[in-house]
């Protein structure tokens, strides 16, 4: 087979053009710094890098619900802390009155501290953070209290996924903390106490102090039970965010370039496409030399 300056003519085009695509795409890459680009650039390594975006998303969504729920565990936690030094104001109003030395006038304005402490406490039990009910359990539209001190909430704590089949507890309802079933009602406790200080019930004062001891374990257990939960949810947090940063690694891996790859790469087509254009311009033009 004869070679004309056609077919010589056609090679060049060929190589020029094939070396002008090489460059264009590592051009491409090292602007981007993105391999692949679509599919078709390497369709292993894109449908690696979709599964490992999907799983960080996945991922990133558990992490953003966790510390959200440690936002909703420490509203919640600050509220028991207040409920708790009120109870123990409550306890010491209620000791000093059960002293005989106590007159009942003194007893009188005792119960009537002691109906104040009452009062914030429900207050602090039907707090709202952001327009919801943070102690109301499932139902945070309403509140878990009544005017008149009766639980009207919901006893279930809202939580969270965390993981795959392992959820979290966010709050604690407010009913199974002052009025749990079986448990100390304690705003119904404190009406009690305001009226035997007011009535000088002496008795009814000492149960009172009881009552309140019984009713701050109640608070105590309800915070050790969010400090776990706190606590689960700070490792969670850590351990979904080295999660997440490996993910994005090997997503990273396998569809992004490395800076110097892709810097030689394209110093070498580029010099590829000049030595193309180079020797292309040195061939005859067809038609100018033997013809065929």
């Amino acid at each position: 087979m004869r070679v004309t300056d056609s077919m010589i003519s056609d090679l060049a085009r060929t190589s020029v053009g094939n070396a002008r695509d090489r460059a264009l795409e590592t051009q491409r890459v090292a602007s981007t710094g993105i391999r692949v680009e679509k599919p078709s650039d390497d369709p292993t390594a894109a449908a690696f890098g979709r599964r490992k975006e999907a799983e960080q998303s996945r991922i990133d969504a558990m992490v953003k619900a966790a510390k959200a729920g440690a936002l909703a565990l420490n509203s919640t936690d600050d509220g028991l802390s207040h409920i708790d030094d009120l109870l123990a104001r409550a306890q010491e109003l209620a000791v000093q009155a059960a002293n005989a030395t106590t007159s009942a006038a003194d007893r009188v304005t005792l119960g009537n501290e002691i109906a104040s402490l009452r009062g914030a406490i429900l207050a602090v039990a039907n707090s709202q953070v952001d327009g919801h009910f943070v102690m109301g359990g499932m139902k945070q539209d309403t509140p878990p209290f009544d005017a008149s001190g009766t639980f009207v909430g919901d006893r279930t704590a809202p939580t969270i996924d965390v993981a795959p089949g392992i959820r979290v507890a966010t709050s604690v309802s407010a009913g199974e903390v002052l009025a749990p079933a079986g448990g100390l009602d304690v705003p119904d406790a404190l009406a009690r106490l305001a009226t035997a200080l007011s009535t000088n019930d002496v008795a009814g004062i000492r149960t009172g102090i009881d009552d309140m001891g019984t009713a701050t374990q109640q608070v105590s257990g309800a915070r050790g039970a969010l400090g776990v939960s706190s606590s689960t949810l700070e490792m969670a947090s850590s351990v979904g965010t080295a999660m997440s940063d490996r993910a994005k690694e090997a997503r990273s891996a396998a569809v992004e370039a490395d800076a110097y790859d892709s810097i030689s790469a394209l110093t070498t087509a580029q010099t590829a496409l000049q030595q193309a254009v180079a020797i292309a311009a040195k061939l005859p033009l067809p038609g100018l030399a033997q013809k065929a």
